[in-house]
């Protein structure tokens, strides 16, 4: 209790920290998340030997150094994900997206099919999407991809890239998917998997700020999933970041959403496939 009493966020620097955040990285942070960035950051102070956050705030906007901004942006993030989340969409990815892509596909040499994780956090979703894509891949010769996962965070981003899950998060992974893309710990008291080279070697992952869409990433994707991700964002920046989403898709390309997130999809120039799944239109 002493400690939480110690460290006790003021509005004017809850205003300070608001502003940064929601301008630079386009998080929602009303005024009933304060204690919420309050219990987020007070670790960071501990760690820095900090007395109030308002030497937090002198630090972070004043220090040259600016790693902080990054640890930041990791400790307002949320990284929620689970393999196969909302499952739905990748029945709809199964039997319905990738066969048409197939069937109508525009291009013009032997690149890969690009489908994206954007906001893959720890990596449960790319490789989702991954095993999907190669499951179909062997019943259709002519299918070759490459699954691009992308995020804030580095920290999240250096786990996905190693594809390392502990017996929990891997529930929800089919059984015959376990078989064919997990490798079991040699100890069998250690209860940790890992997702076979030949699958990880199919994926690429990046770190990618979606609200200030700086930076180069790959253009003419055929799929994009960017799955409860916006609803953190302000509603000017989530019509930003759907734009900025849809001008990377080809023509006919694919955009899964959450199914919490509704969009004006027609004004956007895309079709409704499915729930919260959308096509661009030509």
């Amino acid at each position: 209790m002493e400690l939480l009493r110690k460290y006790q966020l003021k509005q004017k620097d809850f205003l300070k920290l608001q502003d940064y955040i929601e301008t630079y990285i386009g998080i929602k942070m009303p005024q009933e998340k304060k204690e919420f960035l309050e219990s987020r950051l007070r670790k960071r102070l501990v760690y820095l030997g900090y007395d109030n956050y308002s030497q937090y705030c002198e630090y972070l906007f004043s220090h040259p150094d600016k790693s902080e901004f990054i640890l930041l942006h990791d400790l307002v993030t949320t990284h929620k994900t689970d393999f196969f989340r909302e499952i739905e969409h990748f029945d709809v990815l199964k039997k319905i997206v990738l066969p048409e892509m197939v069937q109508n596909k525009s291009h013009q040499d032997q690149t890969p099919f690009l489908l994206w994780s954007a906001g893959c956090s720890t990596g449960e979703e790319v490789y989702t999407i991954a095993m999907i894509a190669a499951d179909f891949s062997f019943l259709h010769q002519n299918f070759s991809f490459k699954v691009l996962g992308s995020d804030i965070s580095e920290d999240v981003l250096a786990k996905a890239r190693k594809g390392i899950y502990d017996e929990e998060q891997i529930l929800d992974i089919p059984e015959n998917f376990r078989k064919r893309y997990l490798l079991k710990h040699k100890d069998s008291h250690q209860k940790i998997y890992r997702i076979v080279p030949n699958l990880r070697n199919l994926t690429q992952f990046s770190m990618y700020n979606l609200h200030q869409s700086k930076g180069h990433f790959i253009r003419h994707i055929d799929v994009i999933f960017c799955r409860n991700v916006i609803i953190y964002f302000k509603r000017d920046h989530q019509i930003q970041i759907l734009a900025h989403l849809i001008s990377h898709l080809r023509p006919m390309g694919y955009l899964f959403l959450g199914h919490a997130e509704s969009v004006n999809y027609r004004n956007l120039g895309l079709s409704k496939i499915d729930s919260s799944v959308y096509q661009k239109r030509k």
